[in-house]
C-alpha cells in the first residue's frame, strides 16, 4: 500500500524484500508503434512495448497521479499522458500547495506533496504532425515523442523576463509560442540580497535576479529556432533537452 501514491496501479506496485517501492508488469509488443486501450506504447532499447495505464476522466491540463504528486487527481484520458514535475533535486519543502506556486507554472498544478516536497502534474496530448501545439500548451520532447506541456500565456516576449522557480516571481508571463526558460542554481547556491549581487553571475541578457530564498538565478522568454535551427539577430540558438531555443546574447 506504501507504493500506490507513487507508481501506477495499473503496474502492479510492489515493496520489495529491501523496503522499496518497485513495479512489475507483462507488455506485449507495440503494433506500428499503437497499443490497444488500457495501454500506452514506450520505446524499451530498440523495440517499442506496450505499458499498463490508468484511464480515467481527466482533460488536457487537468492534474493526474503522478509520482506522488496530485495523488487524490482523476487519471487522464484515454490518448493523454500523465506527465509532471517531482524535483527531488530541488527539494522545494512546502506545507501547502500555496508555498508551491512560486517555483512551478500554475498551469501545472503545483501540488505539496505527502512527503513536503513540491511537485506538479498535468495531463498532456501529443503534438500534432508538425509539432506543435493548441494555444496554451507548448511542444516538448519527452524521450523521443512530443507532448503538449501547460503553460501561463502573458504578454512577455523573447527575452523578457518570466517566472521560473522563485526568479522573477512577479513578471509577467510568456506570449504564446514562447517558452519561458532560465537557471535556478540550487547547486550552485550563490547568495544576494539584490539583483544586482547576481550581475557577475549571469549574462545581463538573460535576466539576473535574486530570487525569493536569496540565491541567484535568471530568466527568460525563448521562441525556437527556425527550420535550419537559426534564431532572430540578437539571439543564439542552444539545445535544451532535445529541442533548439532562441537564447538572449
Amino acid at each position: 500500500a506504501d507504493c500506490l501514491e507513487v507508481l501506477p496501479p495499473a503496474q502492479n506496485p510492489d515493496c520489495t524484500a529491501e523496503g522499496l517501492c518497485g513495479a512489475s508488469f507483462c507488455s506485449p509488443r507495440c503494433n506500428e508503434n499503437e497499443c490497444e486501450e488500457g495501454f500506452y506504447p514506450a520505446q524499451v532499447g530498440d523495440d517499442c512495448y506496450c505499458i499498463p495505464r490508468e484511464i480515467g476522466r481527466a482533460g488536457p491540463g487537468d492534474p493526474c497521479p503522478h509520482s506522488g504528486a496530485n495523488r487524490d487527481a482523476d487519471y487522464c484520458q484515454s490518448g493523454l499522458e500523465c506527465l509532471g514535475v517531482y524535483p527531488v533535486q530541488l527539494t522545494t519543502l512546502c506545507t501547502s500547495d500555496a508555498d508551491c506556486m512560486d517555483v512551478m507554472p500554475p498551469a501545472q498544478n503545483p501540488d505539496c506533496t505527502a512527503d513536503g516536497i513540491c511537485g506538479a502534474s498535468f495531463c498532456a496530448p501529443p503534438c500534432d504532425e508538425n509539432a506543435e501545439c493548441e494555444p496554451g500548451f507548448y511542444p516538448a520532447r519527452v524521450g523521443n515523442d512530443c507532448y503538449c506541456i501547460p503553460q501561463e500565456i502573458g504578454s512577455s516576449g523573447p527575452g523578457d523576463p518570466c517566472p521560473f522557480q522563485g526568479v522573477h516571481a512577479d513578471a509577467d508571463d510568456c506570449q504564446a509560442g514562447l517558452l519561458c526558460l532560465g537557471i535556478y542554481p540550487d547547486g550552485h547556491t550563490t547568495l544576494c540580497e539584490t539583483d544586482v549581487d547576481c550581475m557577475d553571475v549571469f549574462p545581463p541578457a538573460e535576466n539576473p535576479a535574486c530570487s525569493d530564498e536569496g540565491l541567484c538565478g535568471e530568466s527568460f522568454c525563448s521562441a525556437f529556432c527556425d527550420e535550419n535551427n537559426q534564431c532572430e539577430p540578437g539571439f543564439y540558438p542552444a539545445v535544451v533537452g532535445e529541442d533548439c531555443y532562441c537564447i538572449p546574447e
